[in-house]
C-alpha cells in the first residue's frame, strides 16, 4: 500500500535561513571586534586628557604598569630598559609608530626614559590617554570631596 502525504512543502523563504545566519555572525564579529583592537593584555590605567589622535593601527605598543619601578612590556613580554632598547632597534622594519600605554600612577621618570629611547632608535611616539570627564577636568584641589 502506497502512502501519500497530506503535508505539501513550501520552501518559499528557506533559503534565507543560512544568509541571514551569516549577516548576523559578521555584524557581530564587527561590533565586538572593533573594541578589541590595540589592546594590550596588561591591565593599565592611562590618565585623562582632552586631547585626541587619530588611531595608530600598526604601532607597536609599550605598556608600563604602576608603581615605583614599573614593569615595561612589549608585545605582552615583560622586558627591562635594555632589553627595550634591543627589541625596538630589531623591529625597526615593522613601522615607526610606537604607542606608550603607561598607568597614571607609573613613574615619570620610567615613562620618560621609554619616550627617549623609542625617539633615539627613530619611532614617533604617542602616548596613550582616555578621555576626560568632568571630574578630571579640573584641578585635584578644585574636587569635591566624596
Amino acid at each position: 500500500m502506497k502512502l501519500e502525504s497530506q503535508l505539501v512543502l513550501t520552501p518559499r523563504f528557506l533559503h534565507l535561513v543560512p544568509f541571514l545566519g551569516v549577516v548576523l555572525l559578521l555584524l557581530t564579529f564587527f561590533l565586538l571586534g572593533s573594541s578589541m583592537l590595540m589592546q594590550s593584555g596588561i591591565r593599565v590605567r592611562p590618565p585623562p586628557s582632552n586631547s585626541m589622535l587619530e588611531p595608530m593601527p600598526r604601532s607597536l605598543v609599550v605598556t608600563l604598569s604602576a608603581g615605583r619601578e614599573p614593569q615595561i612590556y612589549l608585545d605582552d613580554k615583560p622586558l627591562t630598559l635594555t632589553q627595550l632598547t634591543l627589541a625596538l632597534e630589531q623591529k625597526r622594519s615593522q613601522g615607526r609608530q610606537l604607542l606608550i600605554r603607561a598607568d597614571e600612577l607609573s613613574a615619570f621618570g620610567a615613562v620618560t626614559s621609554v619616550t627617549q629611547i623609542a625617539l633615539d632608535k627613530g619611532y614617533e611616539v604617542v602616548h596613550a590617554t582616555t578621555p576626560a570627564s568632568n571630574e578630571h577636568s579640573q584641578p585635584s584641589h578644585e574636587r569635591a570631596p566624596r
